[in-house]
């Protein structure tokens, strides 16, 4: 339901996991990884570029959906 909330998809990589599904479950495990690292890209930008807000508020939409 919260598609950049990093926990879901390492509780469905675990689910996956459990039932021998282990393509799924590196998928999800993978895809959990890219919105982790999303949150340090946008960290990164805004220490290249710490006048664009757009890094700022991308960075708290993540947050806000990882429920932070």
């Amino acid at each position: 339901l919260k598609p950049h909330w990093s926990k879901g998809y390492s509780r469905l990589g675990a689910a996956h996991y459990g039932l021998s599904q282990y393509d799924n479950a590196v998928w999800a495990y993978k895809k959990g990884l890219e919105i982790d690292t999303a949150i340090q890209d946008y960290w990164k930008a805004l220490e290249f570029d710490d006048q664009d807000v757009s890094f700022l508020i991308n960075r708290a939409a993540v947050y806000l959906d990882m429920g932070k």
